[in-house]
């Protein structure tokens, strides 16, 4: 019979439960290379680094965002035209250097996150695992590419004006997906980037690697 048991907290603990093996996965199979499924499924997509590679799901879907965010406000330049001074906002210099630093910032993101995931797949069609140091570097990268396509979201969305806050404005939605999801662990600069320094210095890892486990 199993039972729920109250915690101190909101958060409930599931107990006397029985979870059959073939459910079930052990977190040193999650590190990459071959898990117990790799004879039933001998594809290398399933022997990938989950604990290297799992920020990319959400950073993926922020760069993706954050390309739309600029395009949409360069294409809706050409008709706008300044409150008061009716002078096209396209022959603005600064707002030019937005949409230059924006844009860089997203080739830059995709560059990046594109060669991480070749990297990440010729270690799993080799079938070894991968090493500490590309662990966290990979994640590193999937949290600085998330923070980069974040400040390219801010600068089309600041310059859009106040007009970028209404709900009739697809930015207001951009912005506030980015924000909603930048703060995801998986893409926390604070917990990736010092980790990655850790390693770098010579001092162990504090997430889940082979040296680890």
């Amino acid at each position: 019979m199993a039972g729920l048991a109250g915690t101190g907290s909101k958060h409930m603990t599931a107990e006397g439960l029985f979870v059959p093996e073939h459910m079930w996965l052990d977190v040193r199979h999650l590190i990459g290379g071959p898990t117990p499924g790799s004879g039933a499924n001998p594809s290398p997509l399933y022997r990938l680094s989950v604990m290297g590679l799992f920020p990319y799901l959400v950073t993926a879907v922020i760069l993706g965002n954050a390309v739309e965010a600029t395009n949409e406000f360069v294409d809706g330049l050409a008709a706008r035209a300044a409150t008061y001074s009716k002078a096209n906002p396209a022959s603005f210099v600064t707002l030019q250097l937005h949409v230059t630093e924006a844009r860089a910032l997203c080739d830059a993101g995709r560059v990046l996150l594109l060669d991480n995931c070749h990297e990440g797949t010729r270690v799993a069609e080799r079938g070894d695992p991968p090493t500490v140091e590309q662990i966290v570097r990979w994640r590193r990268d999937g949290a600085w590419i998330a923070h980069a396509a974040k400040r390219a979201t801010d600068l089309v969305r600041n310059a859009g004006g106040g007009g970028a806050n209404y709900l009739t404005n697809p930015m207001q939605r951009r912005f506030r997906d980015c924000h909603a999801a930048v703060v995801h662990i998986q893409t926390s600069w604070d917990a990736n980037g010092v980790d990655y320094g850790r390693v770098a210095l010579g001092l162990p890892s504090t997430n889940p690697t082979p040296a680890r486990l």
